[in-house]
């Protein structure tokens, strides 16, 4: 299980997070051996559903990189949209992310870490 240092998010901001899933001896995960993996963010760890912020492999919005390539072996994409932040206030939530293996089920694959939302100063859509 990888261990990250804090997410930073800006409201309104798109923004793709890569992370990368090692074993206990460093070694860079397969993450295909995954049927989907889980990304949740909430006000604190153990906090009840929904999360504020929830993203999928599944739903699209986490993609894995090329497994078979020894460079992004055990790497993701997850996106984040603007949409997803706009109701959240400035503040620190916690995130892990999980992956469901066929036959072991959910695995932890990135440890409860911190996602220090912050507010834009200028980060508004102008009109055509």
């Amino acid at each position: 299980m990888a261990s990250v240092d804090a997410l930073v998010l800006y409201i309104g901001e798109d923004v793709t997070y890569r992370i990368t899933v090692t074993d206990a001896d460093g070694e860079r995960y397969d993450l295909e051996q995954f049927t989907d993996i889980e990304f949740e963010a909430k006000a604190q760890e153990g906090a009840p559903d929904p999360a504020r912020i929830a993203k999928t492999l599944d739903g699209g919005d986490i993609v894995l990189l090329d497994q078979s390539a020894e460079a992004t072996k055990g790497q993701a994409d997850i996106t984040v949209a603007a949409a997803d932040s706009a109701s959240l206030v400035p503040g620190t939530l916690r995130y892990d992310v999980i992956g469901i293996h066929a036959t072991e089920g959910r695995k932890l694959i990135i440890a409860p870490s911190d996602l220090v939302v912050r507010g834009a100063v200028n980060l508004v859509p102008v009109a055509p």
